[in-house]
């Protein structure tokens, strides 16, 4: 360019296309490259080249008239207008490029921006919609106009302090928001300051991430944190230091929140021993950070020592090794597992103690009513002749209660050992049990002329193989002897599945039990007819509960007098 241009001097003209948005050249007098803007290197990068001869790119470019005039370039227009010497060549938008608004609109995070005076400058529809207004009632209003008093002089301090730091600083922060009906929202502000070339700061741009659902998420999960009874810590992991503990933690150690956040264990003297804390880290490396039911022990503020059950594991919260701990005081499980032991010791004892009764009750007892009956005996054949009536009478009755002695004697040995066997518990058929117990009973179901139906389903049941034979023959044999004097015996045995049980029931049309009746049955020595109706202790039905009863189940009677009984009871299936 040989002449001066309209303006004063070249580097003038220059500055001012500079600070332009349009893309703008200067070209000499036949139409070359001298200088190219920034928005022109943007968008037209190859255009803006010094020394490019941009004429031959345009058509209808008349140079000569050296009047402001239009040209095509591709499907745009490129504005020419002239200066004392060459052209200012404005070029137009390409299709493809995007304009600051469009970029910020596109932003799905709310962002704006204020000048020094705190005055909004500008915002994106994100942020106009987390405020509820319109933008134009945004942009060049003050703070106030936007926020409530309280707000705004939060957010007008804020603004000043990180304009004091300079070009560079930021900004981050959490706050709330109020809408333009009242409505609040907690977010999170990130602020920088804008600078201009000078490095004086001209203002700030800020977005805001609404993090209200987050806040609540947090809030509900510190309740539970605190409401859970069990002790919850969070520990760094490196240092051991307590970043987070629970309520129960303050209630089961005595120790604050305040003096355990940024202690560790072994300051505050939580492990009852420095053994107990390294076995707990053993366990967990051995376990590959992860720990369930490991006992230890911890100790109190007041220096009392609980056992505890632990859980633990590894986390890494932003980028920090943790430990999250879970524990539960277990004293009381501990001083309940220890009466457990002294009552089943106490109980083993008393297993010993009635062992020793029953050996007692099978030959010391014994042995004087033996004696008794044998002289009892003598007497009777010495005196047979010359004995009256009544003296007759008399030791008949004195030998016959000897007898019947020996014989509650061996029925109150056999109701001890009831369900006591030592053999193991394996699955029984109940069909073979059946059979057994009909085998012995075979005189007396033929002599009756009894009909017995079995279950129509094979059962199976856990227990021991002589219970379950003593059990079924005692039912077997009462409703063979209780039977109806006009009718001969039908019994009738099912079996049911119930759950994780098998259901019998043994039914007979016999003489039938009256409801008041339905529980004392099942007493030793309990009967309701005399030794001339039927014989017999009394015992039978209460060794059949005691055997059903070692075995978990139910024994029970349901009876109508003169129509019969049915007998039910539960076992559990193999």
């Amino acid at each position: 360019m040989k002449g001066q241009p309209c303006h004063a001097d070249f580097e003038h003209l220059t500055a001012l296309l500079q600070r332009s948005e349009a893309p703008s050249l200067l070209l000499d007098e036949s139409g070359g490259v001298l200088w190219a803007n920034g928005a022109a290197g943007r968008d037209w990068p190859a255009l803006a080249r010094p020394g490019l001869a941009l004429a031959e790119r345009l058509s209808g470019l008349a140079l000569a008239g050296r009047t402001a005039h239009k040209a095509r370039l591709d499907d745009g227009e490129v504005e020419l207008l002239p200066l004392a010497e060459g052209w200012v060549a404005t070029l137009p938008r390409p299709a493809s490029a995007l304009t600051l608004r469009q970029v910020v609109e596109a932003i799905s995070v709310p962002l704006f921006w204020k000048d020094e005076a705190g005055i909004y400058r500008g915002c994106n529809q994100a942020m106009a919609d987390i405020l509820g207004r319109p933008v134009e009632e945004i942009v060049g209003q003050p703070l106030t106009a936007v926020s409530g008093p309280e707000l705004a002089a939060k957010y007008a301090a804020m603004d000043q302090a990180l304009m004091a730091e300079g070009p560079g600083g930021s900004q981050r922060y959490e706050w709330d928001v109020e809408a333009k009906d009242g409505t609040r929202k907690r977010v999170l502000f990130c602020k920088a300051n804008i600078s201009d070339g000078q490095g004086r700061v001209r203002g700030l741009v800020g977005t805001v991430l609404d993090i209200s659902e987050l806040r609540q998420a947090e809030q509900k999960f510190t309740r539970l944190f605190n409401l859970c009874p069990a002790v919850i810590t969070l520990t760094d992991r490196v240092s051991g230091r307590y970043l987070e503990v629970n309520d129960a933690f303050e209630a089961v150690t005595g120790y604050s929140r305040a003096e355990a956040i940024g202690n560790d264990a072994l300051t505050l003297g939580i492990w009852a021993e420095s053994a107990d804390r390294a076995a707990v880290l053993a366990a967990l490396a051995a376990n590959k950070g992860r720990l369930t039911n490991f006992e230890t022990r911890f100790r109190c503020r007041d220096g009392h020592v609980f056992p505890a059950l632990i859980a633990c594991e590894g986390i890494t919260l932003l980028g920090r090794s943790c430990l999250i701990l879970v524990g539960w005081d277990i004293s009381a499980r501990k001083e309940n597992e220890a009466r457990l032991t002294q009552a089943v010791a106490a109980l083993t004892r008393s297993n010993a103690d009635l062992e020793q009764f029953a050996y007692v009750a099978s030959h010391d007892l014994r042995e004087p009513l033996r004696t008794i009956s044998l002289y009892i005996g003598m007497l009777q054949r010495r005196l047979a002749a010359t004995a009256d009536a009544d003296l007759r009478e008399f030791m008949a009755f004195a030998r016959d209660g000897a007898k019947r002695m020996d014989r509650m004697v061996l029925d109150l040995l056999d109701y001890s050992r009831a369900g006591r066997a030592q053999t193991p518990l394996e699955a029984v058929p109940m069909s073979e049990v059946i059979e057994a117990a009909c085998a012995i009973l075979a005189v007396r179901i033929e002599e009756s002329g009894a009909v017995i139906q079995r279950p129509e389903r094979e059962a199976r049941v856990l227990g021991r193989r002589n219970d379950l034979l003593r059990l079924l023959q005692n039912l077997l044999a009462n409703a063979l002897k209780y039977r109806h004097p006009e009718r001969p015996p039908r019994i009738g045995i099912t079996a049911e599945p119930q759950g994780d049980a098998w259901l019998f029931a043994v039914s007979d049309n016999g003489i039938g039990i009256d409801p008041a009746y339905h529980e004392r049955i099942f007493q030793i020595f309990q009967r309701l007819h005399t030794r001339a109706e039927y014989d017999g202790t009394g015992i039978g039905l209460a060794i059949c509960r005691r055997i059903v009863q070692e075995r978990g189940g139910r024994l029970w009677v349901d009876s109508v007098p003169d129509q019969g009984s049915r007998f039910l009871f539960t076992l559990p299936a193999a």
